[in-house]
C-alpha cells in the first residue's frame, strides 16, 4: 500500500449535514468524510477518464476523512460540561466510576465538539471556524420569499485546511497516482452549492 497526504483548502463557506436535512436548521459536521471528497473527485475527473474504474469502482484507493489542521478528533468516550466551556475534559474509559454530572458543577455531560489539542499538558477543545446563515425559501411559480419558511445553516468558514491520508494499492499505484495525485482544480463539497458554498 503507498500513502499520500492530502491537503484541501476551503475557498467558500461549506457545509456538511450532519444528519438528513429534514426541519429548518441544520448542523454541519467539523470534518470532510472520506465519501464527500471521493465524490467531488469523481465528479471532476469524470467517467470518461480511462483510470475513472480503477480508481473509484475496483477498490484500488481509499479515501480518508480530512481534519482541519491534521488534528485528532476527541474519541467517543470524552464528556464535557454542556454549561462551562472551561471545565475539565475527560473520558469516561479513564475514570474509573463514571460520574452522573459534571464533577465541577454537576452539570449535564455532552461530548466534545471540534478537534483535540492539549495545553500545559492537559486536553482543550479546538475548533474550525463556524458561523450561522439563513435563507428563505424561493417560489417556483412566483419566483419571490415563500412566506413562513426560513431555513438556518451552519456552515465552516472560507481558507482553512483539512489535511488527510489516500492509501492506493500497490498493483494500481501507477494508474491510479497518475490520475490522482497533482495539484487539482477548484472542485465543490457539501451543500449549498447554489448560494456559493462548498468550493474548495
Amino acid at each position: 500500500m503507498r500513502r499520500y497526504s492530502v491537503t484541501l483548502t476551503t475557498l467558500s463557506p461549506f457545509a456538511i449535514s450532519r444528519s438528513r436535512a429534514t426541519g429548518n436548521q441544520i448542523e454541519t459536521r467539523s470534518h470532510i468524510p472520506g465519501t464527500v471528497w471521493r465524490g467531488a473527485l469523481a465528479v471532476q475527473l469524470g467517467p470518461t477518464h480511462p483510470a475513472f474504474k480503477s480508481v473509484f469502482l475496483d477498490g484500488n484507493v481509499r479515501f480518508g476523512d480530512l481534519r482541519w489542521n491534521g488534528l485528532p478528533q476527541w474519541p467517543l468516550s470524552a464528556r464535557c460540561c454542556a454549561r462551562h466551556k472551561n471545565h475539565a475534559i475527560f473520558d469516561l474509559l479513564l475514570a474509573g466510576k463514571p460520574p452522573i454530572g459534571c464533577p465541577e458543577c454537576g452539570g449535564k455531560l455532552v461530548a466534545p465538539d471540534g478537534y483535540q489539542g492539549f495545553k500545559d499538558g492537559k486536553p482543550e477543545r479546538r475548533g474550525v471556524r463556524r458561523r450561522i446563515t439563513a435563507h428563505t425559501a424561493i417560489s417556483n411559480f412566483t419566483l419571490r420569499v415563500r412566506p413562513e419558511q426560513l431555513f438556518s445553516t451552519e456552515i465552516i468558514e472560507s481558507n482553512q485546511e483539512f489535511t488527510g491520508e489516500l492509501t492506493i494499492r500497490d498493483a494500481a499505484a501507477s494508474e491510479v497516482a497518475d490520475a490522482l495525485i497533482r495539484p487539482w482544480p477548484e472542485i465543490h463539497i457539501g451543500r449549498g452549492a447554489t448560494r456559493g458554498q462548498g468550493l474548495a
